[in-house]
């Protein structure tokens, strides 16, 4: 079973919803900006899922803001969907994560998720030469 439809699940519950195959496909689509069900990652959450979560789910979030105008491109959105492994959500001038481990390395690189991707594929990339 896929990862974020176990979250959706446990969304619904923490938020009181019933938890009807409607209303799981309604919330599915409505909390996650890449709704497919394959794999682990891309735990990005559309505004309106951010808003359940943080209202209705009382899913705690950090806010990390960005140090300057951050420039998004694909490459960084598909760097961050592989390095982040909790919900989260993007605005132009901040980061929200759901997990304090994340937002503490992203606090380390004072915000700056270009770095903060850099350092993982670089890492990533170490650990590859070691095998």
């Amino acid at each position: 079973m896929s990862i974020k439809l176990d979250l959706t699940k446990k969304f619904l519950e923490d938020a009181k919803v019933e938890l009807t195959d409607k209303n799981l496909k309604k919330y599915f689509w409505k909390i996650w900006k890449n709704p497919r069900h394959d794999g682990e990652r891309s735990l990005r959450l559309t505004a309106e899922g951010y808003i359940f979560l943080n209202t209705e789910a009382q899913l705690k979030f950090y806010q990390i803001d960005f140090p300057e105008k951050t420039v998004f491109t694909n490459q960084l959105l598909i760097d961050l969907d592989k390095f982040i492994s909790c919900p989260w959500f993007l605005t132009t001038e901040s980061i929200f994560v759901s997990r304090e481990q994340i937002a503490v390395q992203l606090i380390l690189f004072s915000g700056d998720i270009w770095k903060f991707t850099k350092s993982k594929v670089k890492s990533q990339e170490r650990s590859l030469t070691l095998i």
